[in-house]
């Protein structure tokens, strides 16, 4: 098959699905234009009306990217430490954190990016941002996380003035 033809095989078979006045879900049910049937509308993400069913999303759109991440290794450590950030704003009993990958990176530019360090709050009553950071070793995390279950945000603070008293290490990192 030419390029031409590939080219107009894909025009007729978009042509054949209509894009503008969509047809009314009748009896629960919406065409997926992958499976090419009628599938129940809780097959559908919910938001603003879609003709991909989320299985058919996650195989075009959610494992490429997936892979993609997984294939380069700076990439893959960064979503492991971001995915980490968010959980640990979670035990601490915040809903999200501000800050970005591309943000993780800048900050831990002078230590390295390795999976050794975490990025933790300085304030446990406030969001991770970038004005509320600080770069720790995993022990120490798993440390401060423990110290706020136990005493809250007095204890949190304590054992982190305690850890870089302690930590020779210990060096403020500061972002470009």
């Amino acid at each position: 098959m030419t390029s031409e033809a590939a080219v107009a095989a894909d025009h007729a078979r978009l042509n054949e699905t209509p894009k503008s006045n969509p047809a009314p879900d009748s009896d629960g049910r919406r065409y997926c234009r992958h499976c090419r049937e009628l599938r129940a509308i809780s097959a559908f993400p919910a938001g603003p009306r879609r003709y991909i069913c989320k299985a058919h999303l996650y195989e075009r759109f959610t494992l490429p990217a997936k892979l993609r991440v997984q294939a380069d290794d700076k990439r893959r450590v960064l979503s492991k430490l971001w995915a980490r950030c968010s959980t640990d704003a979670r035990a601490l009993g915040q809903t999200r954190i501000q800050l970005a990958q591309r943000e993780i990176a800048e900050i831990l530019n002078c230590k390295g990016i390795d999976l050794a360090f975490a990025v933790v709050p300085a304030d446990a009553s406030r969001m991770l941002s970038r004005d509320n950071v600080a770069v720790v070793v995993n022990e120490a995390r798993r440390d401060l996380i423990s110290a706020h279950r136990k005493g809250g945000v007095h204890m949190y603070l304590a054992a982190l003035e305690a850890w870089r008293a302690a930590d020779s290490r210990h060096q403020q990192c500061t972002a470009a």
